[in-house]
């Protein structure tokens, strides 16, 4: 796929990559801060997982991105490490937030954060979803 497709391009797509990840480490603070050490440790121990798993390739992040943009399309190992992301963390983090939500609100602030946690979690899914229906490896 084109790296300069869409909304922003590569920029936006790492971008959101990197939101998503902060987002799911405030969730786990959230936990902890509302007493449910349990929630906390399954969310920040799937965040660890992924984390280790694509922890190389985050860290040259960068150069990655200026060869995909120089290349006009995703570089292979980063490509992958988005799409794993999502398999992995994005999946397993999104039934979490949802069945967690009640348990991580404490006013407002907390909702409009777990709130947007779902929202990249679910557009994550869902654009692997309508990647793997139109047959894009």
């Amino acid at each position: 796929r084109p790296a300069a497709a869409g909304r922003g391009g590569i920029y936006y797509e790492i971008g959101m990559f990197f939101l998503d990840m902060l987002s799911d480490l405030n969730s786990g603070r959230l936990y902890v801060l509302q007493g449910h050490p349990f929630f906390a440790g399954i969310s920040l121990g799937v965040f660890l997982a992924s984390s280790v798993k694509h922890g190389r390739t985050c860290l040259r992040m960068r150069d990655a991105v200026q060869a995909s943009v120089k290349k006009g399309f995703w570089e292979e190992g980063l490509l992958s490490t988005l799409r794993d992301e999502v398999k992995f963390e994005g999946v397993a983090g999104l039934m979490l937030n949802v069945y967690g939500l009640p348990f991580a609100v404490s006013g407002w602030t907390s909702l409009a954060s777990q709130l947007f946690t779902l929202a990249l979690g679910i557009r994550g899914v869902m654009r692997l979803y309508s990647e793997q229906q139109l047959g894009v490896k």
